[in-house]
């Protein structure tokens, strides 16, 4: 909650993510996912001795609804997942309905995936990086509202059991065809001794840190060697007791590369495993992931003492339910790897190689809105019969029908690996599956988490209730509140934009240009991409 008080003669920045719950429940999920850390690093653009500065995080903290927190900024920061692009607009109409003056700032994978949605909704569309929002600060106020160097606002984090997070890296050498990077084309990128420790020294101490990078181990083993020097050094200095990355399959090709992070401090790795079959990893482009066996590398890691993390994806356009029940089934029955972090459905992004897939096989359902790419809901026409298919997303994620081996997988893993990892490791990987598995589902029923009436399927999911507005809002900006819509009624993608590769091409003098005319007149996207038909 935030209070309306303005400090003398600065102006105020509210930066938010922007967020539609998968499970519809829209209550604060600390413990899911980890935290979305770009409003930090934005925030620290900003100039802290000409600039107030909040932060919002919808998925860790709720929605933001108070008429008051909308009526405090004199600039709003948007950013999020690219299904979040409706949430965004949303806030915008709140905003300007409350503040007319306000300045409205949007970036991120939505943005790059539908720019001229963005730039008709947006006073700055950013489709370039985190480092775009200097120019649009000066742009917008003046270069002394500027502080260089995106230093995260860490301070302005609320952690949760004392974890911490740092990137070393932007982007991956890799090119999955369902990933949004792959989509946006950026090359991968390490960053500067000078600015890692920075983020380091902004932290300060916490209990761990997971590591966000995309991809720490990188294309660059010299990079990569370098890098993890510094997070062994800061370990060693007692900033944090372990830590967290996400690294590629090939990085478990070297079993040096286990006893190298291993010394340094780590304490779990997360690798995409996405599928233990040959042709869906051909058709994901998973060229890291061809010739290694996924339970190996699991063991391998275990055997190091660090925990092994990874989700499986369900592809129900070229993927029977039954080979995905394989899978898990085949890891269910082995007592010494850990289970499955998350289950997910294939997700066809706009801007990604399997959208346009996806759009040149006819394989949309009718009517899919793009708050429905969520992972969570089907999208596409199946192999199975679609009743079936439905019923089995809506507890795909909670694994109901796999429930009992669950149980008994992870409590055997434990006592298996009880030699191997410590008590805090093996409490993770024993809550958090078990966590999932009931959260959405009984007893929390009783409660009303999860919505009653979802069909799982995009043409007949109901639309969330936050496309009523939660207060009256400025008919100007009423069109906010319509579904963005992917499709239209024969399953057809609808906008060119949805189909086109996008661009990083920030172009602040354009966006300043739009800025008066989005104020002045109805913010009204083109019709045939609002039309829900």
């Amino acid at each position: 909650m935030f209070i309306s008080r303005r400090s003398s003669g600065k102006k105020r920045i509210l930066l938010v993510n922007a967020s539609f719950d998968s499970f519809r429940t829209y209550e604060p999920r600390q413990l899911f996912l980890t935290a979305a850390t770009a409003t930090f690093y934005l925030a620290g653009a900003f100039n802290p001795d000409l600039c107030e500065v909040r932060t919002h995080c919808e998925v860790q903290s709720g929605l933001l609804k108070r008429e008051d927190d909308f009526a405090w900024p004199d600039m709003l920061v948007l950013t999020g997942t690219t299904n979040a692009l409706d949430r965004m607009r949303q806030l915008t109409a709140y905003a300007r309905t409350k503040n007319p003056g306000v300045i409205v700032v949007a970036g991120g994978p939505a943005i790059r995936a539908l720019p001229t949605l963005a730039r008709a909704c947006f006073d700055y569309a950013c489709e370039g990086d985190l480092e775009e929002i200097e120019d649009v600060i000066a742009d917008a106020f003046g270069p002394g509202y500027v502080k260089p160097g995106l230093v995260p606002r860490f301070d302005l984090y609320k952690r949760i059991d004392g974890v911490g997070f740092v990137e070393t890296s932007r982007n991956c050498n890799f090119a999955c065809s369902f990933c949004s990077l792959t989509g946006e084309g950026g090359k991968y990128q390490t960053y500067s001794e000078s600015f890692i420790r920075a983020q380091f020294e902004a932290l300060g101490k916490c209990s761990y840190i997971s590591l966000q990078d995309n991809n720490f181990y990188g294309n660059d083993r010299a990079s990569f060697r370098e890098r993890l020097a510094i997070v062994k050094e800061y370990w060693q200095r007692g900033y944090f007791k372990g830590w967290l990355a996400l690294v590629t399959a090939d990085f478990f090709a070297k079993e040096e590369n286990l006893v190298m992070v291993k010394e340094a401090g780590c304490v779990g790795l997360f690798s995409g495993v996405e599928s233990l079959q040959s042709d869906m990893i051909e058709r994901y482009s998973k060229k890291q992931n061809r010739h290694v066996d996924r339970f190996d590398i699991a063991r391998k890691c275990i055997d190091h003492g660090m925990v092994f993390d990874y989700g499986l994806i369900f592809d129900p356009a070229h993927q029977t339910i039954d080979s995905f029940r394989a899978d898990i089934n085949d890891i269910l029955s082995r007592d010494d790897v850990t289970s499955p972090g998350f289950l997910s459905l294939a997700i066809p992004l706009p801007g990604t190689p399997l959208f346009r897939e996806i759009a040149a096989e006819g394989g949309f359902l009718p009517n899919v809105r793009l708050r429905d790419m969520d992972g969570d809901t089907l999208v596409v026409w199946p192999k199975d019969p679609l009743d079936e298919v439905a019923a089995y997303v809506r507890t795909m994620s909670c694994m109901k029908e796999h429930r009992a081996q669950l149980f008994r997988q992870v409590f055997r893993f434990a006592w298996n690996r009880r030699n191997d990892l410590t008590w805090d490791q093996l409490a993770v990987c024993v809550v958090k599956p078990l966590f999932r598995a009931f959260y959405d589902t009984s007893p929390f029923d009783l409660l009303g988490r999860r919505h009653p009436n979802r069909s799982g399927v995009t043409t007949t999911e109901p639309l969330d209730s936050l496309f009523t507005p939660a207060f009256p809002v400025d008919g100007r900006h009423a069109s906010l509140f319509t579904p963005t819509m992917v499709t239209d009624r024969k399953g057809e993608v609808i906008q060119d934009d949805l189909l086109a590769k996008p661009r990083r091409a920030p172009d602040v003098a354009r966006a300043a240009a739009n800025r008066n005319a989005a104020n002045a007149t109805p913010v009204d996207a083109p019709l045939e991409l609002m039309a829900s038909d």
